[in-house]
This record gives structure tokens, C-alpha cells and sequence, in this order.
């Protein structure tokens, strides 16, 4: 399956510092990747993860962008992923 590279992801991969504001869309990624690990990659999960793919793509925030490049990644869209990243570089 293509998302064979998400398990990585389903513990507390992310530390934040205690009083500090976690990114909403980092929060939203890593809620429906859990989600996917819970659901053992059932349909459901795994078009919830498009979905979100498709709500970060509209953004302009640069964050949403971030979140959305390691998202590319776990779906193996590794040719949107990189582009991406690359225009992320050039803004910062």
C-alpha cells in the first residue's frame, strides 16, 4: 500500500514545548494519521488523508505548505512533495 511509510508517525513523533501553540494543520496531519494507524488504513482513513491533502493545497500559509509536503511524502506523491518543498525554500 502506499502508505507503508506512515507508521513512523503514530506516537508522539512531534514535541512541543510545554505552553506552546502546535501548528493547527501539523495538528490536524498527525489526528488523521493516527486515525489511519487506529482504522489499520481502512478506505475511510486513507480518503480522509487526501482530503486533508486537498484542504492544505488551498492555502496560502506557509505552514499549511510544510505540513503538506511531509503529507506528499507518506502518500508517495514524491514528485509534488519535492516541488513543493522546493518552492517552500525560495519563500523562506
Amino acid at each position: 500500500m502506499v502508505l507503508s511509510l506512515l507508521p513512523f508517525v503514530n506516537q508522539n513523533f512531534i514535541h512541543v514545548r510545554k505552553g506552546s501553540q502546535m501548528n493547527p494543520y501539523l495538528q490536524e496531519y498527525i489526528t488523521r494519521t493516527r486515525e489511519y494507524h487506529a482504522k489499520d488504513g481502512n478506505p475511510s482513513s486513507v480518503v480522509a488523508l487526501y482530503d486533508l491533502a486537498d484542504e492544505l493545497a488551498k492555502s496560502d500559509d506557509l505552514e499549511a505548505k510544510k505540513v503538506l509536503v511531509d503529507l506528499y511524502e507518506q502518500l508517495g506523491l514524491y514528485t509534488s512533495a519535492y516541488s513543493l518543498f522546493d518552492r517552500n525554500l525560495r519563500q523562506t
